[in-house]
């Protein structure tokens, strides 16, 4: 069509130069040199065409297959982003887990150390409990001192009595041995109550400090068995992490 185009177009152009020789010789390797620029531009055009089809298949293949692959990627990262939900849900409640326990070690130490405290209070009462039952024997100590000395002071008495009765031969002497001797009984007397007053007070003494000592080993023995179970249970608890029990 674009060489039946170009002939007419020449022929409609030029009417009047067709009887001239030299435009037709002229014009001759004009009209073959455009006919072949033609073919050869549709050839482009026609190669170009054929490209572009070929280029836009191609990208629509890349297109697809990256569109595939995006759809696997997000898949694949749909599939992570789920696990690793997951994990750090089980990490959060872990931790949260490992709050709480800590929570309540924390706690059952404080209440050892207040039972500890407690304890040790106790075993202060009881140490001053001891010292006083100390003090007491050593009151008592004091007392059988005391008793021992009008005891002794009587036996004196005594044997200054027989001694004198066994001197003093005449009337006289014994006149006054026996007015001595009726001077000495009423002392005699007042130092045997005297001696059973004390003698009672000493068992009486004697007896309570006995209690007080028997009750301060029963309070020591329920102390220290006290004190080996609080620390038997605290190195369980530090050992195993086992809760104390109190």
């Amino acid at each position: 069509m674009s060489e039946d185009a170009a002939s007419s177009s020449s022929s409609g152009h030029s009417p009047d130069h067709s009887n001239s020789p030299a435009w037709s010789s002229a014009q001759t390797p004009k009209r073959g040199h455009r006919r072949s620029v033609v073919r050869t531009t549709e050839k482009s055009v026609v190669f170009r065409v054929r490209t572009q089809e070929k280029v836009t298949s191609a990208r629509g293949g890349r297109n697809s297959k990256q569109t595939l692959r995006l759809a696997q990627r997000e898949a694949t990262s749909g599939t992570d982003d789920n696990d690793v939900h997951e994990t750090l849900a089980e990490l959060y409640a872990e931790a949260e887990r490992k709050k709480q326990w800590l929570a309540s070690e924390e706690e059952t130490f404080r209440r050892g150390q207040e039972r500890l405290s407690s304890l040790q209070g106790e075993h202060a009462e009881l140490v001053r409990a001891l010292e006083q039952c100390k003090r007491r024997r050593k009151e008592r100590l004091r007392i059988r001192k005391m008793l021992r000395g009008p005891e002794g002071e009587s036996e004196d008495d005594e044997r200054e009595s027989g001694v004198a009765s066994d001197s003093d031969s005449d009337y006289s002497s014994h006149r006054r041995r026996s007015s001595s001797s009726r001077h000495r009984r009423p002392r005699r007397d007042g130092a045997k109550k005297q001696r059973k007053l004390l003698r009672r007070f000493q068992s009486d003494v004697s007896l309570r400090f006995q209690l007080l000592q028997s009750e301060c080993r029963r309070s020591d023995l329920q102390v220290d068995k006290l004190v080996a179970e609080l620390r038997r249970e605290y190195a369980d608890s530090c050992l195993f992490g086992n809760s104390l029990n109190f």
